[in-house]
């Protein structure tokens, strides 16, 4: 669960969100909820994760398996210039 968690929080940052408060409003979760997520203490079910699609563009293979090839190019460039920043993470676009 931490995986999924660190992309969520990933793709956060990488939109631009530094409060987490705002993003959780933003995709329509509680701020609790995003917590949770982000910090692998729970995995979202399925109705919340299409949220976080419907609002950021990200599809459920990259939320649940980390898979790319579905992400739109904006999306994936955002994460992955993100990355590049960031030398110690483990999350690529």
């Amino acid at each position: 669960m931490k995986d999924i968690g660190e992309r969520i929080r990933v793709l956060r940052e990488a939109l631009g969100y530094k409060n987490a408060s705002l993003f959780a409003a933003f995709v329509g979760w509680s701020p609790q909820q995003l917590s949770n997520y982000e910090n692998g203490q729970k995995r979202p079910e399925v109705t919340m994760a299409i949220r976080l699609c419907n609002r950021t563009g990200v599809d459920l293979d990259w939320i649940y398996r980390g898979r790319t090839a579905g992400l739109p190019m904006r999306v994936a460039n955002l994460i992955q210039d993100y990355a590049d920043r960031r030398p110690n993470s483990k999350t690529r676009a």
